[in-house]
């Protein structure tokens, strides 16, 4: 598969979870950009660039953050979840520019990237980024001289029984499906970043000065209607693509079952985050 067929095949996935990729938000995605921008010391009056900014985990209250003098550019490939994430902005009175781009494609001097930024902000999506090292070099290069980019990623030791179980619920349905999520192998981009010494390095050798990291600690219980939750609005869907609506029944069937008899209490959903200063 190209990379254009493989980009494709994700905005495709996106664009269509809009709606469950936002419900998990509240306990999720949100708590998570909160403590992304909180690392980040974002500043009254700050540019900020949201990249991968899905509904608007970051760029919300990066935006709060930065104020009404401030400016917040979020920029994401799927058209669906940038409107909801326009949607949610003005549900609580925030202003943010929502940009559909692909962000490998942004340039320094162009719009919306005319003006250096002063902070780049990009929750859960530097490891969905193709050429990732060369995806986010570029976007170092939209910063201030002094500027900073934080990221936050699964850490090394979340979601890992949760998605060895969805996995092999998969499986005893289907068989083996593509695009199971980050953790669907050992060569997936992620596994290169996600402790706080790997970042910490990759980071350094793509140009930072400095890197601060820390470990944002989530634990979500894990009820039948949450873990649901978890396949159908994140990247794990993409292993239910191929299947019927049959098959789609049985694997949810499958999969709760054994999360029953054999998963976590909780979901591990701890989160590296890793600030970088140019």
């Amino acid at each position: 598969m190209t990379d254009h067929a493989a980009e494709t095949r994700l905005v495709g996935l996106f664009n269509s979870i809009g709606t469950d990729f936002d419900a998990l938000r509240p306990s999720l995605w949100g708590p998570a950009g909160q403590a992304l921008v909180d690392e980040l010391d974002i500043r009254p009056g700050e540019r900020i660039l949201d990249i991968c900014s899905g509904t608007g985990a970051s760029a919300l209250p990066a935006a709060r953050a930065t104020g009404p003098a401030g400016t917040v550019v979020a920029v994401d490939f799927a058209a669906e979840l940038l409107d909801i994430a326009s949607t949610n902005a003005a549900d609580e009175g925030l202003e943010i520019d929502c940009v559909v781009a692909d962000v490998t494609g942004l340039k320094a001097g162009t719009p919306p990237c005319a003006t250096p930024f002063d902070v780049v902000a990009c929750s859960f999506g530097v490891f969905f980024l193709p050429n990732m090292d060369d995806a986010v070099r570029n976007v170092l290069s939209l910063l201030r001289p002094g500027g900073r980019m934080g990221a936050s990623i699964w850490h090394a030791d979340s979601l890992r029984e949760f998605s060895d179980i969805y996995r092999a619920s998969v499986a005893e349905v289907a068989g083996e499906t593509s695009h199971q999520g980050p953790r669907s192998g050992s060569r997936m981009p992620i596994s290169h970043i996600d402790t706080e010494e790997s970042v910490s390095q990759w980071f350094t050798t793509l140009g930072a000065q400095k890197v601060d990291t820390s470990v944002y600690r989530l634990r979500i219980e894990c009820t039948p209607d949450f873990a649901w939750k978890m396949v159908v609005g994140t990247g794990m869907r993409g292993a239910l693509t191929p299947l019927d609506d049959e098959q789609i029944a049985q694997v949810r069937q499958v999969f709760l079952e054994r999360l029953a008899s054999e998963g976590p209490a909780e979901i591990n959903c701890d989160t590296l985050i890793a600030v970088a200063t140019v």
